[in-house]
């Protein structure tokens, strides 16, 4: 891939031990969801409507979804 977003670097997405599709699928979810977040917080940014409780927010939610990611890609991969 020539451009990563911040949600396909944080999640791996070049990383596919298997190339196993349903893992790419799961991984791309998920980095969608991420970046979703970026956007809302440069919109906000760029609105004035950023503050320190919804950047935190905003942080603490990609961070669960960067969680949810690894645990969602070991079940699908477990006992394979």
């Amino acid at each position: 891939m020539e451009h990563l977003t911040h949600g396909e670097k944080l999640v791996g997405i070049e990383f596919n031990v298997g190339n196993r599709s349903d893992v790419a699928e799961c991984k791309e979810r998920f980095a969608k969801a991420i970046d979703q977040l970026e956007v809302h917080k440069a919109e906000t940014l760029q609105h004035g409507t950023l503050n320190a409780n919804k950047e935190m927010l905003i942080e603490e939610a990609q961070k669960r979804i960067l969680d949810a990611q690894m645990w969602a890609v070991k079940a699908i991969t477990y006992g394979s």
